[in-house]
C-alpha cells in the first residue's frame, strides 16, 4: 500500500468505526483500507 499511517491518521480521526476494525484485522486489513479510501472519496469532495 502506498498511504502512509500519517494518512490513515487523518482518515481515522472521525472514523473511530473502521480504526478499530484496521488494527484488530490483519487478515481483512487491505479490504477495510479499500473500503475507507472509497468512503473517504465520496464523503469528502475535492
Amino acid at each position: 500500500m502506498g498511504t502512509s499511517l500519517a494518512g490513515w491518521a487523518n482518515v481515522f480521526r472521525d472514523r473511530d468505526d473502521f480504526a478499530d476494525l484496521w488494527f484488530t484485522t490483519k487478515n481483512g486489513s487491505d479490504r477495510v483500507a479499500e473500503r475507507v479510501r472509497l468512503e473517504t472519496i465520496v464523503d469528502r469532495p475535492r
